[in-house]
């Protein structure tokens, strides 16, 4: 009997010994599962890191081809700039000449026939202003194509001499921003922009929004304009950035963070000194057609008046999941959960969200969207510059 019972002992021994061996198996492949997921997010968030960097390097590499190709042709004009100063000089130092036009019968040519005669006689005077009309009528061009040259200098300046700003904008933002706090930020650049009006030519992206948080519809905007203001005040340690800029920047950032599109955003916008005027924000209640006028009054068609809603996919609107930027705004909307009976589903959206299904134009860009999720990415991308440039006014070179 006791080699029995010490039988019996050894092989509960080994069967417990078995069974802890195989938990601790168990345990190992699971620790093995996780590492290996840990190490496929590394390695995309790697991917990602590196496909950032390679997107700021090309961007940089053509801002540096654009400021060649802008001194090239700043170059250019000064040099035609002294030739012209040159030939003024000359021809202060001779008499004015009379340019007369003589239109001729058309015969073997249709050219006009032009005759100068040194400035003599009782029509001195009337010589001398057919001369000065000429030479208007002669330079007006060239100053009009030195103006347009001028404005094209100074918007590709802009871009270049801010881009070595915008990285270090973008990192502090990184460092404030978090997906939880993302659709407050992208809601702040929405209600600074939001105001722009092309009649009046007011508002607009100016920064003004830091006058108007106390306003009703601005409620709930100073906690992520005090995340905001941390990491521009180390922005202006090292180079000051406006509120305009500031918020553009962010609420692109805010977009991407949460997987939708990466947004470029050009710098140089100047702030506004005072609030932009009340009541122009699209209200919640306006019905379709009421929201396409409001949003064409801003320079915005319809097609990014539902592009630019697709942002509220983020945030507590009942529209998925509240901290990714997806196309699920538009898969919701077409179910119009709104309409059951009751329930959670009842209270998914704004009015202004709803109104957007009963209107056949802007329904057709809701369903586009709802089936090709990149096509969103892209217009939502060019919705959103149009928005953060709208009103703006621009830093000089």
């Amino acid at each position: 009997m006791a080699l029995i019972s010490e039988g019996g002992r050894e092989r509960r021994d080994e069967k417990e010994e078995k069974e802890r061996y195989e938990e601790e198996e168990r345990k190992q492949r699971v620790m093995g599962v996780q590492i290996m997921a840990l190490i496929s997010e590394r390695g995309k968030e790697r991917r990602d890191e590196k496909e950032e960097k390679e997107r700021y390097e090309e961007e940089e590499r053509k801002q540096r081809v654009m400021g060649v190709q802008i001194m090239a042709l700043i170059s250019e004009r000064g040099k035609e700039r002294q030739d012209e100063k040159e030939e003024k000089e000359r021809s202060q130092c001779s008499p004015l000449p009379t340019v007369e036009f003589h239109a001729t019968t058309p015969r073997a040519s249709t050219h006009n026939h032009i005759s100068i005669e040194n400035e003599s006689g009782s029509g001195a005077s009337t010589s001398r202003r057919r001369a000065l009309v000429f030479v208007a009528a002669t330079t007006t061009p060239l100053l009009l194509l030195f103006n347009h040259e001028a404005f094209a200098v100074k918007a590709a300046g802009l871009a270049t001499t801010t881009s070595e700003n915008y990285m270090l904008i973008k990192e502090e933002v990184k460092k404030v921003l978090s997906k939880a706090k993302a659709a407050g930020v992208l809601r702040l650049v929405f209600h600074d922009a939001g105001t722009f009006d092309m009649d009046e030519n007011s508002g607009g992206m100016n920064g003004s929004i830091v006058y108007e948080l106390d306003r009703p519809e601005n409620a709930g905007l100073k906690k992520p304009m005090k995340i905001l203001e941390k990491a521009k005040t180390e922005v202006d340690a090292v180079k000051p950035v406006s509120w305009a800029d500031m918020i553009a920047v962010a609420g692109a950032e805010a977009v991407s963070l949460c997987g939708g599109p990466t947004i470029p955003v050009p710098l140089g916008r100047l702030d506004s000194m005072e609030p932009d005027p009340e009541g122009k924000l699209p209200q919640e209640s306006l019905d379709a057609p009421g929201l396409k006028q409001s949003f064409q009054r801003k320079g915005l068609s319809t097609q990014d008046l539902v592009a630019l809603s697709g942002a509220h996919t983020l945030g507590s609107k009942g529209f998925g999941n509240p901290t990714v930027f997806d196309n699920s705004y538009f898969k919701i909307l077409l179910q119009k959960p709104w309409t059951s009976s009751g329930g959670m589903a009842s209270m998914i959206g704004l009015p202004s969200d709803r109104a957007l299904t009963d209107d056949n134009e802007c329904l057709r860009w809701i369903t586009k969207y709802a089936e090709n999720q990149s096509m969103f990415f892209e217009d939502f991308k060019n919705a959103y510059t149009k928005l953060v440039n709208s009103g703006a006014k621009w830093k000089s070179v």
